[in-house]
């Protein structure tokens, strides 16, 4: 249910969707997941797929806790290829 409502919008990809839910700019979304500034707004225009670490990906995970967020909650692919 959660992953409908949050992953149904034909507007931004999820990777963005992610990031505006916890209330994250650019900067701090990508120190969050150890990636440079500029990769975020390239994954966020659908220029590249989002692809990080795996600790950059328990760190997302541990962030999005908070909002109820789980693994299961995520789309297969955070980019503009995970939309439709």
């Amino acid at each position: 249910m959660l992953k409908e409502k949050l992953f149904d919008s034909e507007g931004d990809p999820p990777v963005k969707q992610i990031r505006l839910l916890l209330g994250m700019s650019q900067l701090q979304f990508a120190n969050l997941l150890g990636v440079y500034p500029s990769t975020v707004s390239r994954w966020e225009q659908g220029l590249s797929e989002p692809s990080f670490t795996a600790a950059g990906f328990k760190s997302l995970l541990t962030a999005l806790e908070p909002h109820g967020v789980t693994l299961n909650d995520l789309p297969d692919k955070l980019g503009r290829a995970g939309q439709g």
